[in-house]
Formats: C-alpha cells, structure tokens, sequence
C-alpha cells in the first residue's frame, strides 16, 4: 500500500500540474492546447481512480473469501464433533 500511496500522490501532483497549466493558457490563442491539457488531467486522475478501486476491490474480495473459508471449516468441524 505504501507504494501504490507514494503512486497516487505522484499522479496527484501530475494532475494538480496540468490543471494548473490549463488555468494559465489563453482559452482564445490556444483552445486546443488548453483542452488537451485538461482531458490529459481528468484522464490521469480517472485512471488512477479506477486502478486504486480494482485493488481495494480484490483486497475486500480477498477478506471476504478468508472469512468464507474460516467459517466454512468451523462449520465442518462442528458437524464432525456431533456425529
């Protein structure tokens, strides 16, 4: 986690740039710079977004499988102490 931390403020300041920049071009003399600057922005933070919610996603998946499978064999061995 810690280097999927030291990743993501990476991308942040990546981001934070861009938007920054696209503030400072003139929206008249460069409206395509000034576009690209902030779809490059929004699709740096959308990305990151949806690979750190895939891994917390697998993690709680992971959790949730241990949990199944703990109680799972509770339940098994439960069933062979009363027979």
């Amino acid at each position: 986690w810690m280097s999927a931390s030291i990743i993501s403020f990476c991308i942040s300041l990546y981001s934070l740039t861009l938007s920054v920049e696209s503030n400072f071009v003139d929206e008249e003399r460069a409206y395509e710079l000034k576009a690209v600057l902030e779809m490059k922005h929004r699709a740096a933070e959308m990305i990151w977004g949806g690979i750190l919610l895939l891994c917390l996603g697998l993690t709680v998946k992971e959790q949730i499988d241990g949990v199944v499978a703990r109680s799972g064999s509770m339940v098994v061995e439960k069933n062979k102490k009363q027979t």
